[in-house]
């Protein structure tokens, strides 16, 4: 069978999506399928990687030049291949199935117009919160109209936070909508030297909260390793140089290089505002790594406070440091 995997990000982008479609092209050729992805990049380009290809669509493109190009590509892929799988670009993937008549299926991994709103400050609603909301501003209403216009041109959706399961009930959507949560391999374990107190794996954005982290690290003397790149990232690292926190920023690495990383540290930090259910987080507690998380669903969904993992409020400085 060929699948078309769409997606708006891949690596080196760092996020869910990013993670997830590699290992699922990779699950699709080992099974005799012939996938081919189709994401945004930092440049036009089409390349053959492990058995599948990948064609990029240059993501700085003005909008009037990549919208057409992307959905004029994304059609004629629709067309060449048997099945379509979403992970991102919905509308544009909403609209080729409708043309093509194909079936699709589209996994959501949380609210981007909540997280558009949070990371730019325009919110401090949570996404369950937003979601309720009945005073939208007129571009969010028509944006939420037209995802929920997007997401029903699906045959099924998949997510992996039951959090994501109940927001789909409030929007709305008449396509079936399943609860499966992500999964990782688990690694061979082995003793190493611990080089950093904490370690956090993530897309450098404000829900993230890795500001937080850096001021209590900083509070509290402790050195912290960050992995991963996103708009935030200047603003974090003028924040730990004022503060002359022991933080070492390594931007992007591939999961080869992250998983020394985790074994180097003694604790795996997430203290965002949201998670469907972390790649990094489960990943880092495969590793054998103790997690500190935010008290959200995704991460209570996987940890049990003081078991196998600890679980805090990260708008309260003083619990939180308790914890660290």
């Amino acid at each position: 069978m060929k699948v078309l995997l769409v997606s708006g990000i891949y690596p080196p982008d760092v996020g869910g999506p990013a993670n997830f479609i590699p290992k699922l092209a990779k699950h699709l050729v080992n099974s005799g399928h012939r996938p081919t992805v189709l994401t945004l990049g930092g440049k036009n380009s089409s390349n053959s990687l492990e058995g599948y290809k990948v064609i990029k669509i240059k993501r700085n493109l003005p909008k009037l030049i990549r919208v057409p190009l992307v959905f004029f590509i994304l059609f004629f892929q629709t067309l060449k291949n048997d099945r379509l799988f979403s992970n991102g670009l919905y509308l544009e993937s909403a609209c080729c199935l409708l043309l093509t008549k194909k079936i699709g299926t589209a996994k959501i991994v949380g609210d981007q117009l909540w997280e558009r709103d949070f990371n730019n400050l325009r919110t401090q609603l949570n996404a369950l919160e937003y979601s309720r909301q009945r005073n939208y501003g007129f571009k969010t209403f028509i944006m939420r109209k037209l995802l929920n216009w997007s997401f029903n041109r699906f045959q099924r959706i998949i997510t992996p936070s039951e959090l994501l399961v109940e927001l789909s009930s409030i929007w709305k959507l008449s396509a079936e909508v399943s609860f499966i949560p992500n999964g990782v391999e688990l690694p061979i374990l082995n003793f190493t030297e611990k080089k950093y107190d904490l370690i956090t794996v993530s897309r450098l954005i404000t829900l993230k909260r890795i500001d937080r982290l850096i001021e209590i690290t900083s509070k509290l003397d402790l050195s912290l390793a960050i992995v991963g790149t996103g708009p935030a990232e200047a603003d974090l690292k003028i924040l730990a140089k004022g503060l002359n926190a022991k933080t070492s920023f390594f931007g992007y690495l591939d999961q080869s290089q992250i998983l020394p990383l985790l074994k180097e540290s003694r604790y795996f930090a997430l203290f965002s505002v949201h998670e469907g259910l972390s790649f990094a987080l489960l990943e880092a507690m495969a590793a054998g790594i103790p997690p500190i998380a935010s008290r959200v669903n995704g991460n209570e969904a996987v940890i049990s406070n003081q078991i196998d993992g600890y679980l805090v409020d990260v708008d309260d400085l003083q619990i939180c440091s308790k914890q660290v």
